[in-house]
């Protein structure tokens, strides 16, 4: 549907209109001034004889004369008159050579390629294909261009070619086109008699509602006969006042329209006339008055309701273009949705709708995290157990070669920090047991910040040991240090013995 259809309507017929009309005034000229002259000769025939009544008497004779002589009852008259024996021959002669003349006419009458559209000025016609329900009538070809290609021009081959460009319903040719142009508008292709010609689409128009598709071929072949198509007093067979209709059919470029998203049993209104809200007034004139939605003809809307997703298409195929929308729960506040040119079947077939919400879409098949190891490839503890305040490493591979590791010592945790994997994915880990730290099993945990994969590895701490007395061990072996001292205790009691006699002596 069309923003003004009735006016698409009318434009094809007011140019034919306009050539018929321009083809009569000019045939009107061109007959004018010989029945002027026809008039004017009656009065100075009359005065002739009036000055010279010698002299109007063989002039008569004279005009007069060929015309008893070219017709078939005078003949006959003549001949008794005068010499019956010429008269035969001269009666039979002309007959000879008109049978060969009609014979000769009767050879052209070959079959050629496509139909004969007749002569005159040239319109090629885009048209969609019949029973598409589109109205060809409505199509602006604006834009659109036209190559016209002769193969036979005037009864001789020919290479003449031009493209044309459609300015609203005319194709014009550029001036530098070698192609025939009609001598009334030289933008215009003329097609004479006689004339092979292809009509081929190269661009489509730019209001998309036909469509040349990528790698597609849009093209007619026709003729022109000669003395087809009215014929011109002037010009003979070639009626240069008459239009050329070549039509190019090339599929649609209409498409549907539709809801997503929105709330489902919501009532929406489409205006239907691309490029207008059907709301502004659209008598031409360019004050913006508006028209309350009560005061506008609903046929130019469709009415469709979404369903329980709140999805929804409209009945019916638009023509590309821009388009408003209103809701039911907002009447007055336009929506605007655009329609583009579709560049495949497949996209012209695919609604086009306006999206209100999330856009509805399949599920997928969501992508799989990433892998955990619990069994890495490389585990190594230096110590199984040992005791708090001992140095303890810790080995652990299957991380991405590179990345950095963190670690944590459970159960209390302790952050141990981060180191770098090595070539081979395998994370180290070196640290002191916290003195203190709880006897019993413990793990350290690491985990890739790259990759996020985590592993773990566990030791035992023991518990410290002691001694028969209570006290703790130290570490220390002090036996021999004690038979140390009792040995100095020994010498030092025998010294002071030694003493106290020499000093009783």
């Amino acid at each position: 549907m069309t923003r003004s259809s009735s006016a698409v309507l009318r434009k094809p017929t007011a140019i034919r209109t306009a050539a018929v009309t321009m083809g009569l005034l000019t045939t009107a000229g061109a007959f004018a001034p010989a029945a002027l002259a026809e008039e004017t000769a009656a009065p100075t025939d009359t005065a002739a004889p009036t000055t010279a009544p010698e002299t109007t008497s063989p002039t008569p004779t004279t005009v007069l004369t060929p015309e008893p002589t070219a017709t078939a009852t005078d003949a006959p008259a003549t001949a008794t008159t005068e010499s019956p024996a010429t008269s035969a021959p001269t009666t039979t002669a002309p007959a000879v050579p008109a049978a060969p003349t009609t014979s000769a006419d009767a050879q052209p009458a070959v079959t050629l390629p496509g139909a004969d559209y007749g002569t005159g000025k040239l319109y090629p016609q885009l048209e969609a294909p019949e029973g598409s329900g589109i109205d060809s009538e409505e199509i602006d070809p604006t834009g659109a261009q036209v190559k016209l290609t002769y193969s036979t021009l005037s009864g001789a081959p020919s290479t003449a070619e031009g493209t044309c460009t459609f300015d609203y319903y005319a194709c014009v040719f550029p001036s530098s086109s070698t192609v025939p142009k009609s001598p009334f508008n030289p933008g215009l292709a003329n097609i004479p008699a006689n004339s092979v010609y292809t009509l081929t689409l190269v661009k489509g128009p730019d209001s998309g509602q036909v469509l040349l598709l990528p790698g597609a071929t849009v093209s007619t072949q026709a003729h022109s006969s000669a003395g087809t198509g009215s014929i011109d007093p002037i010009f003979g067979s070639d009626d240069l006042f008459g239009s050329v209709y070549v039509p190019l059919v090339a599929p649609h470029g209409y498409r549907q329209i539709g809801i997503s998203g929105g709330p489902a049993g919501e009532e929406f209104r489409l205006c239907t006339v691309a490029d207008w809200d059907c709301v502004s007034e659209d008598d031409g004139d360019t004050d913006g008055d508006l028209i309350t939605l009560a005061s506008v003809d609903e046929d130019s809307f469709a009415t469709v309701t979404t369903d329980g997703s709140g999805n929804a298409t409209f009945d019916g195929i638009y023509q590309p273009g821009t388009y408003t929308l209103f809701a039911s729960s907002a009447p007055t506040t336009p929506l605007t949705l655009e329609v583009g040119i579709a560049t495949s079947l497949a996209e012209r077939d695919t609604a086009v709708r306006l999206q209100l919400g999330a856009p509805v879409t399949q599920p997928t098949t969501p992508a799989a995290p990433a892998p955990t190891v619990t069994t890495p490839a490389t585990k190594s503890v230096a110590a199984a157990s040992l005791a708090a305040g001992k140095q303890q490493t810790i080995s652990i591979g299957g991380f991405l070669p590179g990345e950095m590791v963190s670690g944590v010592l459970h159960s209390t945790p302790v952050d141990l920090g981060t180191v770098q994997a090595d070539a081979n994915g395998v994370a180290t880990f070196t640290f002191t047991v916290p003195a203190g730290f709880e006897a019993g099993t413990h793990t350290v945990e690491m985990q890739g910040l790259t990759s996020g994969i985590t592993a773990e590895a566990t030791f035992t701490v023991t518990e410290a040991a002691t001694t028969s007395g209570g006290l703790a061990y130290t570490g220390t072996d002090v036996l021999p240090l004690i038979a140390v001292g009792g040995g100095l205790l020994a010498a030092g009691a025998a010294a002071v013995t030694v003493a106290a006699r020499r000093r009783s002596a």
